[in-house]
């Protein structure tokens, strides 16, 4: 894994609305499952600006578009160090 990870997932109305709760839910069980959950600073923010592409998750400053549970699993693998 790769050092300092910090996650930031919007939970503003738009983003949560269209799909950042549930997004929350699977970047939590990653963390858990893969054993990282202590290693990766996770956090909310009210809103990134970005509201008409979202939902957003910005991971070490790059941010995420149009993320989805399906994309999500595959972004957190390739930031996160799992798979190149």
């Amino acid at each position: 894994m790769k050092e300092s990870i910090e996650i930031v997932i919007c939970m503003g109305s738009s983003c949560f609305s269209r799909g950042n709760n549930a997004n929350l839910q699977v970047i939590q069980e990653y963390l858990k499952s893969n054993g990282i959950d202590g290693s990766v600073k996770l956090q909310g923010s009210r809103c990134e600006g970005k509201c008409m592409n979202g939902p957003n998750i910005r991971i070490n400053g790059v941010m995420f578009h149009d993320v989805d549970a399906g994309s999500l699993i595959d972004i957190l693998d390739h930031e996160l160090g799992r798979k190149d």
